[in-house]
């Protein structure tokens, strides 16, 4: 009996050797990527949002009924009262923004990777 556990001690001892030497085999072949994926690092690419005007020329009236339970008149009814009790400043819907409202502003890094400002419209219709 005591040959066998001798036995099966030098077996364990060639498969711990393979074992570490795999493990430094591929420890050695992924060192090449990971220093060229940290060297090749580089920021993001500026995000750009779709448009509130592209997403309603996408979606019928039907859909746009089904998606936010009313029909597009009283969407827009809705954004202008919401504009019009804010100021345009809060509330900016999407003409203020592309017609210059928010350029005298700076804006964030990350704002701008992120889109820039996201359109009143937009955050009525995911509030809905």
């Amino acid at each position: 009996m005591s040959t066998d556990v001798n036995d099966d001690e030098l077996l364990s001892v060639p498969l711990l050797v393979c074992a570490r030497v795999n493990n430094d085999v591929r420890e050695a072949d992924e060192a090449p990527i990971r220093q060229i994926k940290r060297l090749s690092r580089s920021r993001p690419k500026k995000k750009v949002r779709p448009t509130w005007n592209s997403f309603m020329r996408r979606v019928s009236p039907v859909r746009f009924r089904r998606m936010f339970r009313m029909s597009v008149a009283t969407f827009e009814k809705l954004c202008d009262d919401a504009s019009n009790r804010m100021t345009e400043e809060m509330f900016r819907p999407e003409a203020f923004l592309l017609h210059g409202g928010m350029s005298d502003q700076p804006t964030s890094w990350p704002l701008q990777h992120q889109g820039g400002h996201v359109p009143g419209e937009a955050k009525a219709a995911a509030s809905l």
